[in-house]
């Protein structure tokens, strides 16, 4: 089983922190990085009761004591350090004992993905193969009047803000691959492929997951795919800020790039192979005539 995790986990980071009674909703990982975004909260210690053959006892046990004693600090992500043990304490009797330390998940608002349900993207969303031989999650969206050069840099730059490795990209093929990682640790490739049609452009996004896996909240799944193929429509470069009267900074109003930097943004996309050799020197033409 997996799950989505993003961004200290993105299923349940969204969320505020919990009380006692909240305790069902926390979650447990093993995966240390989860809690990069997160406000620790101090360890937690705990040991379960049981006997020494362990009927009737699970590490699910080990795992609600964990999540309770986080919901009492208000935490709802619980970090495991280190694994569950079984400790002896003479016949018959012997502890299960669990190490975890609790955190408040604390992620911007603008950084929340937002919902696609009722969007073409979700409508287009589907879900092949099966358990056996893996199963992919797949959508796309067509993003009018954008040309597949800027469609590919705006995916990319996506892709780099929501801090997902690209591992490759070719312009000629219109292809982009990213890695992701889910809240266990695993790395799932994404794979964009990118084409020029008479309304725009066509962007379909996919994750495909090996044997025995799947992912437990699709809608999380689509949410992200949705966002990933819309990024194509609107750039993700932050705005520059320029200094103004008084020390305050805003943004520059209808400034056109200098020539110098329209040629270093061209260079830029030619060398990560957004632009053929071809279409390069035709936009450097076009720029050098405003010279």
């Amino acid at each position: 089983m997996r799950r989505l995790g993003f961004a200290c986990l993105l299923a349940l980071a969204l969320a505020p922190p919990l009380v006692a009674s909240d305790w069902q909703l926390v979650t447990v990982t093993q995966n240390q990085a989860a809690s990069a975004q997160c406000a620790s909260l101090g360890m937690i210690h705990v040991a379960v009761n049981g006997f020494s053959s362990l009927k009737g006892l699970s590490t699910d046990v080990v795992y609600d004591r964990l999540k309770k004693e986080a919901a009492k600090k208000g935490g709802n992500l619980v970090v495991m350090m280190g694994g569950i043990t079984k400790v002896e304490h003479g016949v018959g009797d012997a502890d299960l004992q669990a190490d975890g330390e609790a955190f408040q998940c604390k992620v911007a608002e603008a950084d929340k993905t937002p919902s696609a349900e009722g969007t073409e993207c979700a409508k287009a969303f589907v879900v092949s193969g099966s358990m056996l031989r893996g199963k992919t999650y797949k959508t796309n969206v067509v993003v009018p009047h954008v040309d597949r050069p800027t469609a590919m840099q705006r995916i990319l730059e996506a892709a780099q803000n929501k801090g997902m490795p690209v591992t490759a990209s070719d312009q000629a093929r219109g292809t982009i691959s990213a890695q992701a990682k889910d809240g266990s640790g695993d790395v799932s490739s994404v794979e964009f492929q990118i084409d020029e049609v008479p309304a725009g452009t066509n962007v379909v996004v996919s994750i495909k997951l090996g044997m025995g896996e799947k992912f437990n909240d699709e809608s999380v799944v689509r949410d992200l795919l949705c966002a990933l193929a819309q990024s194509a429509a609107v750039s993700q470069a932050k705005p520059k800020m320029a200094p103004a009267m008084g020390g305050q900074v805003q943004p520059p109003a209808g400034e056109k790039p200098s020539v110098e930097e329209r040629l270093k943004k061209l260079d830029d996309l030619h060398k990560k192979g957004i632009l053929t050799d071809k279409e390069y020197e035709k936009k450097r033409a076009d720029i050098l005539k405003d010279l």
